[in-house]
């Protein structure tokens, strides 16, 4: 992970679905990377992006703000976008916000493989 990033995202095929891991801290600051990274897959030929934030370990209003945007655009195209496996972090925030009733959510122990 680059300090001065405080990020790094990785994309994987699964099956129709596209899987974006993402490790480090996602805020105003590096929400842009994953933005352009879900706009790919939004544009893709996949069905759905599951985006895996088990190492998440900070996530700030900008990046949630971005991420609701873009669960709009999906479901705009007919797919979805939904968190897998998601850190206790991004759980608390999302919870606290309100977020996990707008948003599909998976909160299951096991990362996607």
């Amino acid at each position: 992970m680059d300090a001065t990033r405080g990020m790094t995202l990785s994309m994987a095929r699964d099956g129709d679905q596209i899987v974006i891991r993402v490790r480090g801290q996602l805020d105003f600051a590096t929400a842009s990377e994953l933005v352009a990274a879900v706009e790919t897959a939004a544009n893709s030929s996949y069905a759905a992006c599951a985006l895996d934030f088990e190492l998440v370990t900070f996530i700030d209003s900008e990046a949630l703000k971005s991420l609701l945007a873009l669960r709009d655009v999906f479901a705009e195209r007919g797919k979805t976008l939904y968190m897998s496996t998601c850190s206790s972090q991004v759980n608390r925030t999302i919870t606290i916000l309100g977020i996990d009733r707008n948003f599909n959510c998976d909160f299951a122990p096991s990362r996607l493989t």
